[in-house]
């Protein structure tokens, strides 16, 4: 609840890079909750701001989302 209460002052205050971080952060622990698709969600919208900003760990940081795509689809299947 932290993290979105963090994203929502963002919001507030128009803190485009606080509600990215936010998000990365929130995205982290709801992937680690096995929440996949809404953990995923967060994530893309951190790494949408950085591509936004000219910020080119966004490749990087897309590649690690893609990688967690794949391995929460593959829990899925075992399951």
């Amino acid at each position: 609840d932290a993290y979105k209460t963090r994203i929502e002052l963002a919001k507030k205050l128009n803190d485009s890079r606080g509600e990215a971080l936010g998000s990365w952060n929130l995205g982290d622990v709801l992937i680690k909750q096995n929440k996949c698709d809404e953990g995923i969600e967060f994530l893309n919208k951190y790494v949408e701001y950085e591509k936004s900003m000219g910020d080119s760990a966004w490749e990087q940081d897309s590649k690690t989302v893609r990688r967690l795509e794949e391995h929460c689809r593959t829990q899925k299947s075992e399951i």
